[in-house]
C-alpha cells in the first residue's frame, strides 16, 4: 500500500511538473509576436573572413600581377565600408602568396568555360583542392574567392572565357570524412571592382535582381543600373570615354538589398499601414544616419504567406560610387525611387522591380521628384487599386521629405472565429480575445494584416480548465493556411476560421513512459513475492530464533534456507534461491 501511493504521487508531481513547464513554453511562444513568413537575411556584421585563390590554366597563364589582385581587394572593401556605413568589411588571404606562382589547375580554361553545373562545380572543387593542398586551413574561413586567369565571359562575350558566378554554401570533400562548407565566388583577374562587389553579394546572400532569363525585361533588367545586384555593377555605364571605364564605380545596393543584409535596420524604416497617413522626411541611402532612409507600404498577402509591398527610398549623387548613379542631366543629381516587391517570385524574375516615373525609354529618368525642361516633373506616385498615394512635398540635396496617404482604403469587416470563448489573438501588433459566442468581430482596412491565434489552449473538463497534458492546438486556417502568425489581404467582408486538435504535449508524454515503466517495476516485485510467498508455505513455515541474550553473534547469523527472496541477502553477500555463497 505505500509503495502504491508513493507511485501515485511520483506520477502527480511529474505531471504537474511537466505541464508547469509546458505553459512556459506556451508563454514564451505566445511572446515570440508576429513574423512573416519571408523574413530578411541574417544581418551581416564585421570582417568576414575569406580566402583569395589565384589559379591559371595549362593553356592560359595570368597576365595580372599579384599586386593588381591586392589593389583589387582594397577596392572590394572600400566599396563595402561606403554600402554598409563601416560596418561590414572582407578580411582576405591569399593563396599562393603575392610572390609565389598562381596555382594551376588539371583542365583548360575551354573545359572550365563550359557554363555548366559540372564545369561550374570543378572549377571550385579544383581551385580549393590546390589551397588545401598547399597547406591552407579552410576551415578559418566563411567564403573563397577564386580569381582565374583569362577573361570574363559577361565582359568579352567569348564562349571559351568562364563566365563569373558563385555558389552558395559549397560543400568541399578533398578526403574521405573530410567536408568543409565554404561559399564561393569565381572572378576573373581582369575583372572590374563591380564584378568582384556583385559577387560578393552573393556570398552574403543576396540573388541577381537583374532578368536572368532574358525574355521578361530584356531591356532595363527591373532595376536598370540603380541596385548592383541588377546592372548597377557596371557603373558609370554612359559611354563617355572621359569617364571611368564600366564597372570602375558600381552603384550602391537598393533599399531592399540594404535591408536585407541588415545594413539599414527596421529603425530606419517606416511602415504605412491601410487607413494611415503619414509625413516622412527620408534621407539619402548612400550616407549613415539615424533618420530614416525608406518607407515601406504594404499592399497585398500572397498566397504562400510573403508579403508584397512598396519601399520608397532616396537617393542621391553623393560618395565615391553613387556620384555615378544614371540621373539625367535634366534632375538635380536627387530623386525618389519607389520599389514594388513580391517576395513570392524567385531572384533573377521580377521579384523586386523600379516605378518609372517617366515610363517609356530606360530606368535612368525613373525616379520621382522635381526636374527640370525638357524633363517634366511627376511628384505624386498613385495605386488606386490599392488607396495608395505617395507626394513629393519638400527637398533638398540630402533628403526628401514625402507625404503618404493611404486613408481612403476603406473599412472592412473581418471576423475570425475560435473553438472557444477567450482565445488570444492579435491583429496588427493590438491584442483581442474572441466573445461568448467564439468569435472575433474586428473592422479592419482594406489591404494586407498580420493575424497570430493563441497557438494552444489547455483542455477544459466541465467548468474547469484543468492542465493534464492535453491541449487543443492550433492546426490550420480553413482557407487551407497552416502559418500562425501570418499574413491576410481583406479586400471583402472576410471570415477566417481556425481549427484546433487535441494534442498530447511531448512532457506529458514523457510522464506517461515513466509511469508506465514505475508501474512495471512494482507489479515485477509484487509477482515475486507472492511467488516467493507461495514458495515458502510449500515448503512449511520455519521461525527464526534469535541468540540468547548475553551471547556474542559471531559472523553472519544461521537463517533457515528461504526465508528470504533471491539476492535481497543481508550484511552485502550475494544469495540466489539455492543459497549457494558466490565468490566475492
Amino acid at each position: 500500500m505505500v509503495l502504491r501511493s508513493t507511485t501515485s504521487t511520483i506520477l502527480a508531481l511529474i505531471i504537474l511538473s511537466f505541464s508547469a513547464g509546458s505553459m512556459n513554453v506556451h508563454h514564451e511562444e505566445r511572446n515570440a509576436g508576429l513574423v512573416p513568413n519571408h523574413l530578411p537575411l541574417a544581418a551581416v556584421n564585421g570582417p568576414q573572413r575569406t580566402i583569395v585563390i589565384a589559379v591559371q590554366f595549362p593553356d592560359k597563364g595570368n597576365g595580372t600581377s599579384p599586386t593588381q589582385i591586392l589593389t583589387m581587394l582594397s577596392n572590394l572593401n572600400n566599396y563595402y565600408n561606403e554600402d554598409s556605413y563601416g560596418t561590414v568589411s572582407f578580411q582576405a588571404g591569399m593563396t599562393p602568396t603575392a610572390t609565389s606562382t598562381w596555382y594551376t589547375l588539371p583542365n583548360s580554361m575551354t573545359y572550365y568555360g563550359a557554363d555548366t553545373v559540372s564545369s561550374d562545380s570543378q572549377l571550385v572543387f579544383d581551385s580549393l583542392q590546390a589551397a588545401y593542398n598547399a597547406g591552407v586551413d579552410l576551415a578559418s574561413y566563411k567564403f573563397a574567392i577564386v580569381v582565374h586567369s583569362g577573361n570574363d565571359e559577361a565582359m568579352t562575350h567569348v564562349t571559351a572565357d568562364i563566365h563569373s558566378f558563385t555558389i552558395p554554401g559549397y560543400v568541399f570533400n578533398p578526403a574521405p570524412l573530410i567536408s568543409y562548407r565554404i561559399s564561393t565566388s569565381v572572378v576573373a583577374e581582369s575583372d572590374s571592382t563591380g564584378v568582384f562587389c556583385h559577387e560578393s553579394g552573393h556570398l552574403l546572400g543576396l540573388p541577381d535582381l537583374y532578368d536572368l532569363t532574358g525574355q521578361i525585361d530584356p531591356s532595363n533588367n527591373f532595376l536598370g543600373y540603380w541596385d548592383i545586384m541588377a546592372l548597377g555593377e557596371w557603373n558609370p555605364n554612359t559611354g563617355n570615354p572621359l569617364q571611368p571605364k564600366p564597372g570602375t564605380y558600381p552603384s550602391h545596393h537598393s533599399i531592399w538589398s540594404k535591408i536585407q543584409l541588415g545594413f539599414v535596420p527596421s529603425s530606419r524604416v517606416a511602415v504605412v499601414q491601410p487607413g494611415q497617413s503619414a509625413n516622412i522626411t527620408l534621407k539619402n541611402l548612400e550616407s549613415p544616419t539615424t533618420g530614416n532612409q525608406s518607407v515601406k507600404i504594404p499592399i497585398a498577402a500572397n498566397k504562400d504567406g510573403s508579403l508584397t509591398y512598396y519601399l520608397v527610398e532616396m537617393r542621391a549623387k553623393i560618395g565615391t560610387y553613387d556620384q555615378y548613379l544614371p540621373f539625367p542631366s535634366d534632375y538635380p543629381g536627387a530623386g525618389i525611387l519607389i520599389y514594388k516587391i513580391n517576395e513570392s517570385i524567385a531572384g533573377g524574375h521580377g521579384s523586386v522591380r523600379l516605378i518609372d516615373a517617366h515610363p517609356g525609354g530606360d530606368l535612368s529618368d525613373a525616379p520621382f521628384g522635381p526636374c527640370i525642361s525638357p524633363c517634366i516633373s511627376d511628384n505624386t506616385f498613385s495605386d488606386q487599386a490599392n488607396f495608395v498615394k505617395v507626394i513629393m512635398t519638400t527637398t533638398s540635396p540630402t533628403s526628401y521629405s514625402v507625404l503618404v496617404d493611404r486613408t481612403n482604403a476603406p473599412k472592412l469587416l473581418l471576423q475570425i472565429n475560435t473553438p472557444s470563448q477567450g482565445v488570444s489573438i492579435t491583429i496588427d501588433g493590438a491584442n483581442w480575445t474572441s466573445d461568448a459566442s467564439n468569435q472575433l468581430r474586428l473592422p479592419v482596412r482594406y489591404g494586407p494584416h498580420t493575424i497570430f491565434i493563441q497557438p494552444q489552449i489547455p483542455v477544459s473538463i466541465g467548468s474547469n480548465t484543468i492542465q493534464l497534458g492535453l491541449t487543443d492546438s492550433f492546426a490550420s486556417w480553413d482557407d487551407g493556411s497552416t502559418s500562425n502568425p501570418r499574413w491576410v489581404s481583406i479586400v471583402k467582408d472576410s471570415v477566417l476560421t481556425a481549427s484546433y486538435r487535441v494534442v498530447i504535449e511531448p512532457s506529458f508524454a514523457t510522464a506517461i513512459t515513466a509511469a508506465t515503466i514505475l508501474g512495471v517495476v512494482v507489479l515485477v516485485i509484487t509477482l515475486h513475492r507472492r511467488r516467493h510467498l507461495a514458495l515458502v508455505k510449500a515448503q512449511g513455515s520455519t521461525t527464526y530464533q534469535p541468540p540468547e541474550q548475553g551471547v556474542t553473534q559471531v559472523g553472519n547469523p544461521s537463517y533457515p534456507k528461504g526465508s528470504f527472496p533471491g539476492n535481497n541477502g543481508l550484511s552485502g553477500v550475494p544469495v540466489d534461491n539455492n543459497n549457494e555463497t558466490k565468490g566475492s
